[in-house]
């Protein structure tokens, strides 16, 4: 199954009430991924509505124990997905199975501890922690943990209540109530959590839900090394207290949390994670609203018009061109445009590299057989196909540079034009670092815009 014809879906790997999550390849990037997707048989207004806002607070966060997310778009039959990064190893609840290193264990809840401490920074509660939602990754021998799902995630403001979230096994006591909800509300998911992971059976088990949401109200939890002795007793404490029922008992941050752990004497590192972290990207764009709006004004009447509109964001360097630009592309994907993003520092090295890669993107996502192609531009096709890598540059089988950006530019109009007439959409194309472009790059884009 090929999904907006690029995405090559080669297996189901995660179901929930009205999505389904595919591991796939990318026919543009040649990367695996994974995508979400909106089942089409019985999703709301409502559930689509909270699947975008999904994609847009994941777009605006940017922390490495945070999954991430790529694109957004439509399937054929108009369902709605967006990709991420795939994490092989699976769950935190399936990798854990067979595990007993208590070290490497409290690594991983401080993983978790750093997303959930920056998340609450930003003021978004997580509302939905279990160790299904908590991803492994290994890189260089190292194991990582990263939090997924956010689709229950919800700003918190002082003074409001919360809708009841989470599911049933680690839903804290207000949240049952429904009572005004904070980060200490994540915080008691987590030591539910951390108690299945560890004693290999849910805080609570009884024969119903309805029993179980009451025990989570009434009765006191049990101790963790009842179920696994391993478990050394200033951990038990620390899931004691995090499992409080009223949440002033409990700790007050993630933070704070992790203080606690570096009291711990078995663990084998000290942990930071300070008060403020760096929003690296988050909150409204001060004094930029007005260059993105205007953006989308022109985006707008572009493709009222079936037009093209460049813009250049000019600008000294750190002070947030790209970050307007992610903006902009972020609703734009929402709003169902295809969008391409090249970085000009990726093909630095070759001088016509980013021409030949904005041709590939564009072409592999097409029905070749649908647009005529002359015999020359069908042998060029083919070989650049064929000689697929960044590094190795087919410009030169042509002795005139003109005739080789004439027969790029004939190409890249009849891709697009088939790509337009395909999807009923617009297209947008991204050139990242333009200062870092080669001149022949720069020379072709000029080309481009004014022919």
């Amino acid at each position: 199954m090929l999904i907006d014809k690029r995405y090559f879906v080669e297996k189901l790997i995660g179901e929930g009430g009205s999505s389904r999550v595919y591991r796939v390849l990318d026919k543009v990037s040649g990367r695996v991924l994974a995508l979400k997707q909106l089942q089409v048989e019985n999703y709301s207004d409502e559930d689509r509505f909270s699947f975008e806002q999904e994609f847009l607070r994941l777009k605006k966060l940017a922390h490495p124990n945070i999954i991430k997310v790529y694109d957004y778009g439509f399937a054929e039959n108009a369902q709605p997905y967006f990709t991420m990064n795939y994490y092989p190893l699976g769950n935190f609840a399936r990798w854990w199975q067979g595990r007993s290193d208590i070290d490497l264990f409290v690594k991983l809840i401080v993983d978790v501890l750093s997303a959930l401490q920056y998340l609450h920074e930003q003021g978004v509660l997580f509302r939905d922690l279990k160790p299904a939602n908590i991803l492994i990754e290994e890189k260089d021998g190292e194991f990582r943990a990263v939090l997924s799902d956010f689709g229950l995630a919800q700003e918190f403001l002082e003074g409001t209540q919360n809708s009841r979230a989470g599911s049933y096994h680690y839903v804290s006591p207000e949240a049952i109530r429904n009572w005004q909800l904070d980060p200490r509300s994540d915080l008691y998911s987590l030591g539910a959590t951390m108690f299945e992971l560890l004693a290999g059976r849910p805080v609570f088990e009884k024969e119903s839900v309805r029993d179980v949401l009451l025990a989570h109200l009434n009765e006191k939890p049990e101790r963790v090394r009842k179920f696994n002795q391993i478990v050394p007793f200033q951990l038990d404490d620390l899931i004691q207290k995090l499992l409080s029922k009223k949440p002033e008992e409990r700790f007050r941050s993630a933070a704070e949390v992790v203080e606690e752990i570096n009291r711990f004497k078995f663990v084998s590192r000290k942990y930071h994670l300070p008060d403020k972290l760096v929003r690296l990207w988050s909150g409204s764009f001060v004094g930029r609203n007005e260059v993105v709006e205007e953006m989308h004004r022109l985006a707008d009447e572009a493709s009222r018009e079936r037009a093209l509109r460049t813009f250049v964001i000019q600008g000294d360097h750190g002070v947030g061109k790209t970050r307007i630009v992610r903006e902009f592309v972020t609703r734009r994907q929402v709003l169902g445009n295809g969008v391409f993003w090249f970085s000009c520092s990726d093909f630095h090295d070759v001088p016509n590299g980013l021409i030949l890669e904005l041709l590939r993107a564009v072409g592999v996502t097409v029905r070749m057989e649908e647009i005529e192609l002359t015999a020359e531009e069908e042998e060029f096709w083919r070989f650049l196909l064929i000689h697929s890598e960044k590094n190795w540059d087919v410009s030169i089988r042509f002795n005139d540079i003109t005739h080789f950006f004439d027969i790029c530019l004939d190409l890249f109009k009849k891709f697009v034009a088939a790509s337009v007439e395909e999807n009923r959409t617009p297209l947008i194309f991204v050139f990242d670092d333009l200062q870092e472009a080669s001149l022949q790059a720069m020379e072709f884009l000029r080309y481009l815009v004014y022919r």
